[in-house]
């Protein structure tokens, strides 16, 4: 098929949308006018840009769905998880909640909490929208079980001001990462901002070393638990992440701030650089920074060139509950999130990269990411929300945080072939 300026397939274009539109905007299929019905919507999203984007979204689907009201349930990010784990649980699970891909996804549709969504994505024609790969991650058992919102990969956000004055290129190897971070901290500066109350922050060096070293095949099998996390190439990128502990290059007491204080750090001029989702972006602009002028991004370096470049970071999507109370209601909720419309708020007010294949309202930082995709960089979600539970509790939230108090590298192996080892005997009972 061929494909317009725009990105949008001809052929069946009209009739999908159409289709979608009749659905969604229509809704008089469902119910009267007159007999307006809630539809309960959980998410993490109560204040900043973030904010911006939900209301936005829910102003135009209630505009185009009047006989829907949505009700928000708004979750602390800190705690979301097994809040929204004992609300399935319960007897008032809300329709439709923000969750993340991967063995989290797969956890709740074998404890049979979320509902298949495979017959919503035909009735809407959803993969008009969202691209094969999003749809594999969506899928486990043959069912579909998730609608693909936004992925966040991680890119290293730095101060143009202090990369001026110590005259300093963007990085193209590990060697001259750790050259501008011995630079940056002898003119005063710490290299690397620092903000993990949420342990999960954690992991980002090991991921972006261990994909530079190892490309995406290793970090996908140590997610799995396949292959030995002591292996040659991981030492490799270990021994790095060591180097950076010791040589100081993180604003210390990470654990003591979120992740919204340590961007304050880098907005203080305190860090030179700030490793975040591409979400970022749009926080530092609400702070007066001008992209391009006070601050910009780079992807961080991939040191091995035999492999694709690879990207990790947060991946959200939308479940709907097993026992949702208004399931027909939340399924079209749920296709207008699929919506250009609806995600083009994911990229504009999120900063973040909409998972809907039309959006175009990308600023120079995301058309850099998106233009690393179309050149076959590779997307992984971060260990927390790629490793299985266990794996979660044991790497992402106690090995990996461990590490920067102590940075023995034998050590967070037997932590690491500890998790998965009793992952391998889970799986056996």
């Amino acid at each position: 098929m061929s494909f317009t300026k725009g990105g949008e397939m001809k052929g069946i274009r009209w009739l999908v949308v159409l289709a979608l539109m009749g659905a969604v905007i229509g809704g008089a299929w469902t119910a009267l006018a007159d007999e307006q019905k809630t539809v309960t919507w959980a998410h993490i999203w109560g204040g900043g840009t973030q904010r911006q984007q939900v209301t936005a979204t829910i102003a135009q689907f209630e505009a185009a769905n009047p006989d829907v009201k949505v009700e928000e349930i708004i979750l602390d990010s800190a705690t979301w998880q097994p809040k929204i784990r004992q609300m399935l649980a319960g007897n008032e699970p809300p329709d439709v909640f923000l969750w993340f891909p991967g063995p989290l996804m797969r956890e709740l549709a074998d404890l049979e909490v979320i509902a298949p969504l495979t017959e919503m994505w035909e009735t809407y024609g959803i993969d008009y929208f969202i691209p094969e790969g999003f749809k594999a991650e969506s899928t486990h058992k043959g069912d579909l079980w998730m609608l693909p919102w936004g992925y966040m990969p991680t890119v290293v956000l730095y101060n143009k001001h202090i990369f001026g004055e110590l005259q300093l290129d963007i990085p193209t190897t590990i060697g001259d990462f750790e050259r501008i971070c011995e630079t940056v901290k002898d003119a005063g500066y710490y290299p690397l901002g620092s903000g993990w109350s949420s342990a999960w922050r954690s992991s980002y060096a090991p991921e972006l070393l261990i994909t530079s070293y190892g490309g995406p095949d290793l970090y996908q099998s140590l997610m799995e638990m396949e292959v030995d996390w002591g292996n040659e190439t991981c030492r490799e990128a270990y021994a790095h992440w060591k180097d950076w502990v010791e040589n100081g290059y993180w604003y210390p007491d990470s654990r003591s701030r979120r992740w919204q204080e340590g961007l304050s750090l880098f907005l203080n001029d305190e860090c030179a650089m700030y490793t975040l989702g591409v979400y970022g972006v749009a926080m530092v602009e609400e702070s007066g920074w001008v992209l391009g002028q006070d601050f910009d991004a780079f992807v961080f370096p991939q040191e091995d060139l035999d492999y694709p470049p690879s990207l990790t970071g947060s991946f959200e999507v939308w479940c709907m509950s097993a026992k949702a109370p208004h399931p027909v209601e939340a399924q079209r909720l749920l296709a207008f999130l699929a919506s250009t419309r609806a995600q083009t708020n994911c990229a504009i007010y999120e900063g973040g990269m909409a998972c809907n294949r039309f959006v175009d309202a990308y600023n120079s930082v995301g058309l850099m990411v998106q233009d690393a995709v179309n050149r076959g960089a590779v997307f992984h979600p971060v260990m927390g929300i790629a490793l299985p539970p266990s794996g979660i509790e044991l790497i992402n939230k106690r090995a990996t945080v461990d590490f920067y108090y102590d940075p023995d590298i034998e050590g967070f192996i037997a932590q690491c072939e500890a998790a998965r080892a009793q992952y391998w005997a889970e799986k056996e009972e």
